[in-house]
């Protein structure tokens, strides 16, 4: 087998932890392994990495509006209608998802 082909890290603090190790382990990013990160708040962060960082976008905007419509149900109605609400997220391609092997 060829090993890990890619890490996902699942928070800001483990993405920036982990790149760091990767570096210190002289592992090349992404030509030994594909790295993607958990969203796109710490890319300020990601920028001082030696090539872009692959992240999910959360859909924040959505999340907020969504938020506020609850709030305002249950504010309406004694019984608010219970539902599901799925955000979907969006994946922005950088540099380390594009493994070279």
């Amino acid at each position: 087998t060829e090993g890990v082909q890619a890490l996902i890290f699942v928070t800001n603090r483990m993405s920036i932890v982990g790149l760091r190790e990767l570096n210190s382990l002289g592992v090349k990013v992404p030509d030994d392994m594909a790295v993607f990160a958990f969203d796109g708040s710490e890319t300020l962060a990601f920028e001082l990495f030696y090539t872009g960082i692959s992240y999910i976008r959360q859909p924040i905007e959505s999340f907020g509006q969504q938020v506020c419509s609850l709030l305002f149900s249950l504010v309406d109605s004694p019984e608010p209608e219970v539902r599901r609400i799925v955000l979907e997220p969006d994946i922005v391609l950088k540099e380390s998802s594009q493994n070279q092997k």
